[in-house]
């Protein structure tokens, strides 16, 4: 449960480790890929000119390369919600929540 953020791009190992324990899965829905050589992906966009602290736990979640390429380049979008579901968008405007147990389809 430790918190804290960094001022650069790639998180510490620490912190890296915190996110993969955390959430034991790619988080994009349907996927059951091992966290544990996914990407950690920035939830909100890193920016190299942005404010401090962008990397911190909160801001990061494990998606397989196929998966982090996907939301990077075709129109993905997501959130982590406070009890650390995350809800998904795609460009057509269908939406999932994604749980430690599986994927529901909202829209």
């Amino acid at each position: 449960n430790r918190t804290g953020s960094v001022d650069r791009h790639d998180p510490p190992t620490w912190m890296a480790e915190q996110v993969k324990l955390r959430d034991q899965h790619c988080v994009f829905p349907h996927c059951t890929r091992s966290s544990a050589d996914a990407d950690l992906d920035h939830i909100n966009p890193y920016e190299e000119t942005g404010p401090p602290g962008q990397t911190n736990p909160e801001n990061l979640a494990p998606l397989c390369r196929r998966h982090h390429l996907a939301k990077t380049f075709a129109g993905w979008r997501y959130v982590r919600n406070k009890d650390g579901t995350y809800t998904w968008h795609n460009k057509h405007g269908h939406a999932w929540l994604v749980t430690a147990l599986g994927t529901i389809q909202l829209e």
